[in-house]
């Protein structure tokens, strides 16, 4: 019956053995999975994101004056076509000679 158990535990100690091998392997395994960047890496990373990001806002900055611009001008134009009793039917407003033609 010791010659059992001693196989046994032979044969457990080789088990345990070889469960070490595999949980390293899995160890290396999953370190090829992720690679971590630098500090240096990452801050650029984040510079350029950060720059990408004042731009994003300058833009939505821009098309809103652009859009108050345009409303403010449509304004003025209609005004003008009362003020001179237009129809805005029959005339256009030529923004570059600033008159309005017949169409």
């Amino acid at each position: 019956m010791t010659d059992v158990i001693h196989e046994v535990e032979a044969v457990a100690a080789e088990v345990k053995q070889e469960a070490i091998k595999v949980v390293e392997e899995v160890k290396a395994e999953a370190k090829k999975l992720t690679q971590e960047l630098s500090a240096e890496e990452k801050l650029a990373i984040r510079e350029i994101e950060n720059s990408y990001l004042k731009a994003q806002i300058e833009i939505n900055r821009l098309a809103q004056i652009t859009k108050d611009a345009q409303q403010k001008f449509t304004n003025n134009v209609e005004a003008l076509t009362k003020k001179y009793v237009l129809s805005p039917a029959e005339y256009v407003f030529d923004n570059v000679e600033l008159l309005f033609r017949k169409k």
